[in-house]
């Protein structure tokens, strides 16, 4: 019997070695959703909660498709710092016979835990109208997602530290314009023992027209050391403001290098009055004296 023990957790202890040291934890030999390149955002703050929600569905270059609903909420607090949570709760996907055999998947199909990012971006400097902003960028990975056995998801952490830099160009009666970029570190864990490093760089415009027609194209991309482990991505949205509170926009993500594919967005983006107005109008009402 005692024998019978040692030798079970002799092959789990392998195993788990095994899985530590998987060289394959990269872009280029996981599911669409496990390591996306992140989108940029300016450094400034905006002047409102942003709370988006859609749907995404990509499709690779052998057949294998994906689908999950997303979402982003992100909350200033003044004018130097934000808070944000995006990501996705699940995904539905479906592997080729391809892609099955090649990356030896228990299954072609499934509904897997998918991964949430949160964080925070600090606006650093403001040197005034017509300058530049700078600002710093964090955000980590949970570590929710699943399935890792077929591929869909890490089941570890995820890091992204970067540098944000931009400047509203111009601002018309009918049209403003604004550009913005990033450069920063992008490190995912590989099992216990190891982790790979890569280059996040990330360079973006976007037009805002009529006050109803927002026009966007980002190109972005990372890359590290290891095989499999290069993306870029170039993604043009259209977004139109059907209300003051509210926009719709469509998205597409062309991915290239190590992850060639398509992803398709479509998105609900609703403005809510920011965060910290309401706080301080509470305190203030909080302190009145009653008559």
């Amino acid at each position: 019997m005692i024998r019978k023990v040692l030798a079970i957790l002799t092959v789990l202890a392998c195993s788990t070695t095994a899985r530590a040291g998987d060289p394959w934890v990269n872009p280029g030999t996981m599911g669409a959703n496990a390591l996306p390149s992140v989108p940029v955002e300016a450094p400034w703050a905006d002047e409102f909660t942003m709370v988006r929600v859609g749907v995404a569905a990509q499709s690779g270059l052998r057949g294998d498709t994906s689908f999950t609903p997303t979402f982003r909420l992100s909350a200033p607090f003044g004018k130097w710092v934000t808070v944000i949570f995006d990501g996705m709760p699940l995904e539905l996907w479906w592997s080729s016979p391809q892609t099955r055999a090649e990356w030896s998947l228990p299954r072609d199909s499934g509904v897997s835990k998918a991964d949430i990012r949160f964080g925070a971006k600090a606006l650093l400097a403001d040197f005034g109208e017509g300058l530049p902003q700078i600002g710093v960028r964090f955000l980590t990975k949970t570590t929710s997602g699943k399935d890792y056995d077929a591929r869909r998801f890490t089941n570890a952490p995820a890091y992204l530290l970067e540098l944000l830099i931009g400047e509203k160009f111009f601002a018309w009666e009918n049209l403003s314009v604004n550009v913005y970029g990033s450069l920063g570190a992008y490190i995912w864990q590989q099992g216990s023992d190891r982790q790979n490093d890569a280059t996040h760089f990330a360079l973006a415009g976007e037009m805002q027209a009529w006050k109803r027609l927002n026009v966007s194209l980002q190109v972005r991309g990372y890359a590290g050391w290891q095989r499999d482990d290069k993306v870029l991505v170039i993604a043009p949205r259209v977004g139109v403001e059907v209300a003051q509170w509210l926009e719709i926009g469509v998205t597409a993500n062309v991915g290239f290098i190590s992850a060639p594919r398509l992803d398709g967005r479509l998105d609900f983006t609703f403005r809510l009055p920011a965060v910290l107005p309401i706080i301080f109008h509470a305190k203030e009402a909080s302190t009145v004296p009653a008559h």
